[in-house]
């Protein structure tokens, strides 16, 4: 089944490919998983001696001790629930199968969850739009540098990215998603809160996103429904043995006061920063009652809720950032620092990906008669994560997972069920100077963000 996708206008046609949509699926998903392994190998050996850091070293740590059966402890042997158990769960697997902490299985678990993420979005796409653009997004995807640089980190985004793109798939690839499709949306919904929690509250929004499928209020407020039931069975093992450990039912990670208290006390600029000041004003003896961060941000908004209001473009402008960290991220965990050609060189291969990539997609998205399920709930899902940003803070890392989606928006500007094509801009937006204002002054104010963030991030010493 195949939604009502196209833009408006056929597009000019300069040129064709047809031979890697028009042959069997099974045949493009070998060459689209060749593709993308080769990409992520060649970049795994620019990066073999690379050094984990910062997160990973914990990640690394907590998946380390739970493979080797000590549970899920800080290097002390004390019960933590600070980093979210998702990631380093799913990576004590593989160090088990590897016998102990293994550089190469965990490389190998991220080019893995990587390629299943191209090869997931290729069918999905192929489902809900058609072939072309399935097939394109799935290598754009496979292509897409700050996706491939992924590879080499020990971070959450990979296996997120490609929970909720699952999860979102499940709900939008059948006409009424049936108890089988919505169960396995929830339960990978709830795989995805145990990766990073932040998406927790996305089941209490899904109503307004399934209404795009006609099924009724009422059959989707039943089938949100199901999959909040099934999405918190998922979660309950890991908050009951929170509760154990904090007395709260609500802990999904002891993180979440921390972040919302350096999101908005009085020095914050709208990103993470780890300042020891902040640590040591929820501390308690040698402990962190990290849960107090709320209250303390809480107060901090009352006490100035104009200050509030002036960091909330300041998170935009971290959550829609040029990507930085898959390049910088990797660098640094080298003991000499590599050249600063090749620095520049990476960074620019990154943000000219990522400002086609959001430009193009919004675009796509304007140009839409009558959006279909997935896309209004990739917007659902976008919306929701500008939402989560402004409440705590913004961080490039966290738009990356989002990517996927806005790729496959991308793809079908440039592809329909006869080939891949060079749309013509006015077939795109035809004689409409407001969709075409509209992008416009959407395209100016995205960019007045990032230019907003490089000015932040030099004014703190980040740059």
């Amino acid at each position: 089944m195949r939604s009502d996708w196209r833009c408006v206008g056929s597009g000019h046609k300069l040129r064709r490919v047809k031979s890697l949509y028009r042959g069997p699926e099974w045949r493009w998903l070998v060459t689209l998983a060749v593709i993308a392994l080769v990409v992520r190998l060649g970049w795994a050996l620019l990066m073999m001696e690379r050094v984990p850091q910062f997160d990973e070293v914990n990640y690394i740590g907590l998946a380390s001790r739970l493979a080797a059966g000590e549970g899920y402890v800080d290097e002390t042997g004390a019960r933590v629930a600070y980093w979210p158990v998702g990631y380093p769960a799913l990576l004590s697997r593989v160090f088990r199968l590897s016998g102990g902490p293994s550089e190469v299985g965990a490389v190998a678990l991220q080019i893995a969850l990587g390629i299943a993420t191209c090869l997931l979005l290729s069918v999905l796409g192929s489902r809900v739009v058609g072939p072309g653009a399935g097939r394109l997004a799935g290598l754009l995807l496979a292509l897409y540098p700050t996706h491939v640089m992924y590879s080499t980190l020990r971070l959450t985004e990979p296996l997120f990215a490609l929970l909720l793109l699952g999860a979102i798939g499940c709900l939008a690839l059948p006409r009424q998603p049936g108890v089988i499709e919505t169960v396995l949306a929830g339960l990978l919904l709830g795989l995805a809160v145990l990766t990073r929690p932040l998406i927790v509250l996305l089941p209490f929004l899904l109503p307004f996103g399934l209404a795009a499928k006609r099924m009724g209020r009422g059959r989707a407020v039943a089938t949100a429904f199901l999959i909040l039931l099934t999405t918190l069975l998922t979660i309950s093992p890991w908050l009951v043995r929170n509760h154990q450990l904090t007395g709260r039912w609500t802990t999904l990670t002891t993180s979440g006061g921390f972040n919302f208290w350096a999101g908005n006390n009085s020095e914050a600029r709208g990103g993470y920063v780890r300042r020891g000041e902040i640590e040591a004003s929820l501390g308690v003896g040698d402990d962190f009652d990290w849960h107090r961060g709320y209250g303390l941000g809480l107060n901090a908004l009352r006490e100035d809720p104009l200050g509030a209001l002036k960091r909330l473009p300041l998170k935009v402008s971290h959550f829609v950032a040029l990507e930085t960290d898959g390049v910088l991220w990797n660098l640094k965990g080298f003991a000499q620092s590599p050249g600063l050609s090749a620095v520049l060189i990476l960074l620019f291969l990154a943000n000219v990906a990522y400002l086609l990539a959001l430009g193009t997609a919004t675009l796509s998205l304007l140009g839409r008669r009558d959006l279909p399920a997935f896309g209004r709930l990739t917007v659902l899902l976008c919306v929701y994560m500008l939402a989560i940003v402004m409440i705590f803070f913004g961080d490039p890392r966290f738009h990356l997972p989002l990517m996927p989606f806005l790729l496959l928006f991308s793809a079908s500007l440039f592809a329909d069920d006869e080939g891949w094509q060079w749309p013509r801009f006015e077939d795109v937006l035809p004689a409409s100077r407001t969709r075409l204002t509209l992008w416009i002054g959407l395209m100016v104010t995205m960019g007045l963000l990032m230019v907003l963030n490089v000015a932040v991030k030099r004014a703190g010493g980040a740059w």
